[in-house]
């Protein structure tokens, strides 16, 4: 049973302190938020820091984060940095050029209203009484 758990989901179950990783959120806001492991606390348990605090999470809560930080140190190895792939800006758009302007609403000519019965709409179905203690 626990092959075909494991085969079905993608956790990674080795995590390393100081890993980088996006750990489950269950309160308001994104569902993964980036943290680092600080500790290890059982097999399968970490200490994770997030902007948010310390969390502590299971490893099928935590997912690996790809992306890079920025690290110091490469400029003052003199690392030639023009070979690396140039940043696209995100454009960024206010709120108005996002949505479309909604259509102009036009006016119908106003049909009368039919009159309200004071009375409440009875069913029309025709019940049947229960068959009970029906004899074989």
């Amino acid at each position: 049973m626990k092959r075909n758990f494991d085969r079905g989901t993608n956790a990674q179950k080795n995590f390393e302190v100081n890993q980088r990783v996006y750990a489950r959120n269950y309160r308001d806001g994104s569902k993964w938020i980036p943290g680092q492991i600080t500790r290890k606390i059982g097999s399968a348990m970490f200490l994770v820091r997030t902007a948010r605090g310390m969390w502590k999470r299971h490893s099928d809560q935590l997912k690996e984060n790809w992306t890079e930080e920025p690290s110091d140190n490469s400029s003052s190895e003199g690392a030639d940095n023009s070979d690396s792939e140039d940043e696209v800006p995100i454009e960024v758009m206010d709120d108005e050029q996002r949505l479309p302007a909604p259509p102009e609403e036009q006016q119908q000519p106003e049909q009368p209203q039919p009159q309200a019965n004071d009375e409440p709409r009875r069913s029309t179905r025709k019940r049947k009484k229960p068959k009970i203690f029906e004899k074989l």
